[in-house]
C-alpha cells in the first residue's frame, strides 16, 4: 500500500497583500516538501485573507497567470497544494471561494456567508501545463 502524507499549513494571510502570500506559501511548500509531504493544504483564502471589503477587487479567474509562479514552485518541489483565493468564474459572475489544486487542475467554488455568492458546482480548475 502506498502511504499518502498530508499536511495542513497553519498560515496567517497578510490583508490583501497577494505577493507578500505567496511568497508566504512558498517558504510553506518549501518546508512541506523537505519533510516529505505530497499534498499541501491551506487555509479557506490564504492568498487573500478573509476580507469581505477587498473580496471583489481581489477575485481572480482560477487560471490567472499572476498565481503562475506559484504553480511551477508546487511542481518543482513537488507538493501538491491547495490554496484558497476569491475568484470568478466569469467577468460578470459572482465573487466565489475558490479552493485552488495544482497538480490535477482542480478547483472547487462554494459560497460562504452572506457577503460571498452560494455556488454548488465546481469550477475550471487551474491551466498553465
Amino acid at each position: 500500500m502506498t502511504t499518502l502524507t498530508i499536511a495542513a499549513a497553519q498560515s496567517i494571510s497578510i490583508a490583501g497583500d497577494l505577493a507578500a502570500n505567496m511568497a508566504w506559501h512558498r517558504r510553506f511548500m518549501q518546508i512541506a516538501a523537505e519533510q516529505g509531504v505530497q499534498l499541501l493544504v491551506f487555509p479557506e483564502l490564504s492568498l487573500t485573507g478573509y476580507e469581505r471589503g477587498l473580496a471583489a477587487e481581489l477575485a481572480i479567474a482560477p487560471d490567472a497567470e499572476v498565481l503562475q509562479s506559484l504553480r511551477d514552485f508546487a511542481r518543482e518541489v513537488g507538493v501538491t497544494s491547495v490554496v484558497g483565493m476569491p475568484i470568478r468564474l466569469s467577468d460578470d459572475s459572482p465573487v466565489l471561494i475558490g479552493a485552488l489544486e495544482d497538480r490535477y487542475r482542480h478547483c472547487r467554488a462554494g459560497g460562504l456567508r452572506r457577503f460571498f455568492s452560494r455556488q454548488s458546482r465546481g469550477c475550471r480548475g487551474w491551466a498553465g501545463r
